[in-house]
């Protein structure tokens, strides 16, 4: 009877351990889920806040946050503004080669 009461409490002990190294498991997951969605930037506004102060505080890395979003625009479009000025320095680009080739090919002596 003490043998089968002995096999019963190592059993209760190795299902506890499981028990808790699983809850650790999902844990490390959860966090993990959540930190990659914080470097995506998609966590509501406060979650993101949160989550990129205590990664940069725990690490070197620069997790987006709310004053960022202040200082980029992520939409992948251009606005008018910044298309008209991008046209404008290639064109003063393409003229500045046009007329360094100009000067290069009047050397023919």
């Amino acid at each position: 009877m003490f043998v089968v009461e002995a096999l019963g409490a190592l059993a209760a002990e190795v299902a506890a351990a499981s028990t808790v190294s699983q809850a650790v498991a999902g844990l490390g997951i959860a966090v993990a889920g959540v930190t990659g969605a914080g470097a995506a930037g998609v966590l509501p506004p406060p979650v993101q806040d949160v989550v990129a102060g205590a990664v940069e505080v725990v690490s070197p890395f620069d997790l987006p946050d709310s004053a960022d979003a202040a200082e980029t625009d992520d939409s992948g479009t251009d606005s008018p503004d910044e298309a008209e000025e991008q046209a404008r320095e290639a064109a003063e680009r393409a003229a500045e080669r046009s007329s360094d080739d100009g000067r290069h090919g009047s050397d023919d002596d």
